[in-house]
């Protein structure tokens, strides 16, 4: 009866994760199209939770730091294993719901070593991720077709980054072919 007054958002954590650390490294390694983590959340409301917190600290201009996040949940009136709280953390990267940064945004890969050791959590940042409506990325689309005499672009936010990154870097190098001409006068 304590524990239930006490800890009153606690049932919201439904379960327990037998191997924290092998199911974070699962997911933060589950290729980006994968659904397999996207359509069962294991903890919805814990989920929402921790989403809704985050977003009201964007709102509020906040940082928001793994260690904080994991404190706030393990305390009362939540008492959520650490374990879970960084899994919930893992699984909205996953979705794309948010980012992670140090100095910089990590990729999931790169996010696994501050995940996955406790005293790395208070250098994480937790950040929203930025959507980007569909008008844009279409446009955007649209833009490379022009630009990249008609190559059709891939479809999605990421896949579209990659092949304007692609581009970009290769008419960065063949515009530096130039540079011995243009500084030898060989034009």
């Amino acid at each position: 009866y304590m524990v239930e007054n006490t800890y009153h958002k606690l049932s919201l954590m439904r379960g327990m994760t037998p191997d924290p650390e092998k199911e974070l490294v699962s997911i933060l390694t589950e290729r980006e199209d994968s659904n397999l983590f996207n359509d069962s959340v294991p903890h919805p409301e814990a989920t929402t939770e921790v989403l809704a917190y985050i977003e009201s600290q964007a709102k509020s201009s906040k940082l928001v730091h793994l260690n904080d996040l994991v404190d706030r949940y393990t305390s009362i009136p939540y008492g959520w294993p650490d374990w879970e709280v960084v899994l919930i953390i893992a699984r909205l990267m996953h979705r794309k719901d948010l980012v992670l940064l140090t100095s910089s945004h990590l990729s999931k890969k790169e996010a696994i070593p501050y995940l996955t050791k406790k005293n790395e959590w208070k250098k994480l940042k937790v950040e929203l991720r930025q959507k980007i409506s569909t008008a844009h990325i279409t446009q955007v689309a649209q833009v490379a077709k022009e630009l990249f005499s008609g190559a059709t672009p891939p479809e999605g936010e990421e896949a579209l980054y990659s092949f304007f990154h692609e581009k970009m870097r290769d008419l960065h190098e063949e515009l530096k072919s130039f540079e011995g001409q243009i500084v030898h006068g060989g034009f």
